[in-house]
């Protein structure tokens, strides 16, 4: 047999590429450019504030991940993390990375452990990706098609990295994903587990909370149990807020912010023709044979992208592209489900024989269970 084919191998190089992405996508999300300013330059949402929860509102009620680290770090003695601050300062590479990122080489512990966390949110979020197009495109099970799904949703996240990045963002972008993919797998109990932690990470968690409604509107399981996961799903929501916004209450910020007046400029100021093409051909490959897509990508996109649209609109920088990482993955899914409707026209015009594409037809909504 082809050595290729040992699934051990398969799976060693999968995590090997996943890891080595993965890896090269942090370190643009953590170094700051002309583009953002990196993790630890906006001074409302320092690296160290948001560990230590003093940050800024709102930025400081995303705090699983902060809080993650100022555990961990807390449990480990102090001779160890000096000596991780030592050994950055003696060396001449780590003091120029550290350097580079504007980090503080006191904090080491803390800066290491946090990217550690981060590269994994980033190898999860594309392996979930790659979960979530494959159940609801209906893409074959395939290495090949694996490395390909996994390194495009990888490499499509770059242009989202503008302004500022936080520390929640890849923690964001995995357990939405995760999220997501539960809800598709129509694995509730599983979804509960991920919805928590989406809600303690941010709190547009609240977006999963219709989409699940419509998930499983016309299951089998019985009405009560429905409603009551609905119940359950909107208590936890806002008790975790609640306690949240008491916990920070008394840090500095506000409870939103507004920035009108910015979009109002971009509108009118902010447009390229580069722009406008890139937004026009996003949008014709997401729409494309838009009813005969998978249902599941196309209830969860319109649940989720219009509701972040309007709010980039009055609470945030409609430009700042980051904060649209919850719609990111569904809209993966629907431009890859539109570029293998193309190749199947591409192949029929071209005579080649090419089985026919067709989307996960087997979401509750269709079948009317």
């Amino acid at each position: 047999m082809n050595a290729w084919h040992s699934p051990l191998l398969q799976r060693i190089t999968y995590l090997t590429v996943l890891t080595a992405i993965s890896g090269f996508v942090l370190i643009l999300f953590l170094r700051p450019t002309d583009r953002h300013t990196g993790i630890n330059q906006y001074y409302r949402s320092k690296f160290l504030d948001m560990v230590e929860g003093k940050a800024h509102r709102p930025f400081v009620y995303r705090t699983l991940l902060p809080t993650t680290v100022r555990i961990a770090s807390s449990l480990v003695p102090d001779q160890y993390r000096q000596a991780c601050a030592d050994l950055v300062e003696q060396h001449y590479l780590t003091r120029r990375i550290f350097g580079e990122f504007r980090w503080e080489s006191g904090a080491a512990f803390e800066y290491v452990l946090a990217s550690l966390l981060m590269l994994l949110c980033f190898m999860g979020f594309a392996h979930c990706v790659v979960r979530l197009t494959e159940r609801a495109c209906a893409v074959p099970d395939a290495s090949c098609a694996r490395f390909l799904l996994a390194t495009g949703a990888l490499v499509g996240l770059p242009p989202f990295f503008r302004y500022t990045s936080f520390p929640y963002d890849p923690p964001q972008l995995f357990l939405f994903t995760l999220a997501l993919y539960f809800l598709a797998a129509h694995r509730s109990r599983a979804f509960l587990i991920a919805f928590v932690l989406c809600c303690l990470n941010k709190e547009t968690a609240v977006l999963l909370i219709p989409l699940y409604g419509l998930t499983f509107r016309n299951r089998s399981a019985p009405r009560r149990r429905y409603w009551s996961t609905m119940l359950a799903l909107i208590v936890v929501y806002v008790s975790i807020k609640l306690a949240l916004t008491w916990i920070f209450h008394a840090t500095p910020g506000s409870f939103v912010e507004f920035h009108l007046r910015h979009n109002a400029e971009w509108f009118t100021r902010g447009w390229t023709f580069t722009d406008a093409a890139v937004l026009l051909s996003l949008a014709a490959l997401l729409v494309f044979r838009w009813s005969e897509k998978p249902a599941f990508l196309r209830v969860s996109f319109i649940c989720v992208f219009p509701p972040m649209a309007a709010l980039a609109l009055f609470l945030g920088y409609v430009d700042e592209w980051r904060g649209y990482y919850e719609a990111y993955p569904i809209a993966f899914g629907l431009v890859v489900d539109s570029l293998l409707r193309l190749r199947d026209v591409l192949c029929r015009d071209l005579g080649i024989g090419q089985p026919e594409h067709s989307a996960d037809d087997q979401w509750p909504l269709e079948r009317g269970q």
